[in-house]
């Protein structure tokens, strides 16, 4: 008969190697989240789903205030998570999602914009010094042409 495997540990690394600097940090506070959203998925008596375990690991973890107050609030006051509910809870996280992803999008976006405008700024400029140069040849070049006009003129019959 096979064995299930319940938890997995690296060779040669265990959780206790770990206790040093922001990693351990990090950890410890993951763990904590971990346990104390599998502890809210109990007492609030819902299915321990990714989607479920994501919601309430946002309610843990204090990322998402709006939907964190309607969580804190139904839970003081013993009311059900029925599908609906979390159905509705992750439609108002997933919006506050997309919202901070289009945020991120239109700063990426202006970004690129205001790169692409510097280039073109830079690629002006660099086209006006070079027209400024033609100009002043071509000023020198009329310079001479007068001076040489003015020297043959009186020589030219009237």
């Amino acid at each position: 008969m096979a064995s299930l495997i319940l938890s997995y540990e690296p060779q040669g690394q265990n959780l206790n190697t770990r206790r040093w600097g922001k990693k351990r940090l990090r950890s410890e506070r993951e763990q904590a989240l971990a346990k104390t959203t599998l502890a809210l998925l109990g007492e609030c008596d819902v299915s321990p789903t990714p989607d479920n375990y994501e919601l309430f690991y946002t309610y843990a973890a204090g990322e998402n205030p709006a939907v964190g107050r309607i969580i804190g609030d139904m839970i003081a006051q013993r009311r059900p998570f029925t599908l609906g509910v979390l159905r509705e809870l992750r439609e108002r996280s997933s919006a506050r999602e997309r919202a901070e992803r289009a945020v991120e999008n239109i700063g990426e976006n202006v970004s690129v914009s205001l790169d692409d405008a510097v280039a073109t700024l830079e690629e002006a400029a660099k086209n006006a010094d070079e027209y400024g140069k033609t100009l002043l040849a071509a000023s020198g070049e009329l310079a001479a042409s007068s001076r040489l006009w003015t020297l043959i003129s009186p020589m030219l019959p009237p």
